[in-house]
């Protein structure tokens, strides 16, 4: 999955340069990020032609419907699990599309489309606190234990949550 999805490629590419970029001492190494970036990006589009295709790809037929269905159950949600999904989407006569969805592609929306608002808003809550938690940990020295670790779980959160945009985990 993390091969084939655009999604996960960049969001994997923005949280190693998030990663090293906190760890560098000088705005030329910023600058040899920001180069190497930029080298990586185009090679995403040799690696996956996929990136030159224009368009969200019927997502936003599926974010329209599964918001629908997130309103007719606001409280307590569908449930977990890709049959789940695909039971409740397809049966519900959503709109004509050119893909067979198996998820909404939106990590947000998936977790109302399973859990409904109160759970959802915990979850978030959560996600909140960890970042906070870990932006306070952040290193304010240049030293090499510890802030690597907790610069590497923070990257994490970030490609998680990148990839939540685009597509989602299921």
């Amino acid at each position: 999955l993390l091969v084939r999805s655009r999604g996960a490629q960049l969001a994997l590419l923005a949280a190693c340069f998030l990663t090293v970029a906190v760890m560098a001492r000088s705005w030329r190494a910023y600058l040899a990020m920001g180069l190497a970036a930029l080298g990586c990006a185009l090679l995403l589009l040799v690696v996956n032609p996929r990136f030159t295709a224009l368009g969200m790809l019927d997502r936003d037929i599926v974010w329209e419907h599964t918001s629908t269905l997130v309103s007719q159950r606001p409280y307590v949600g569908y449930g977990v699990g890709e049959s789940v999904f695909m039971d409740v989407y397809h049966n519900s006569n959503p709109p004509e599309s050119r893909h067979h969805f198996h998820h909404p592609h939106m990590y947000g929306l998936h977790m109302l489309f399973c859990f409904g608002w109160p759970a959802t808003l915990v979850q978030a809550g959560m996600w909140l606190m960890l970042a906070i938690r870990l932006a306070r940990r952040f290193p304010h020295r240049r030293d090499v234990n510890g802030p690597v670790e907790r610069m590497g779980v923070f990257a994490l959160v970030v490609l998680i949550q990148v990839v939540g945009v685009f597509d989602c985990m299921p």
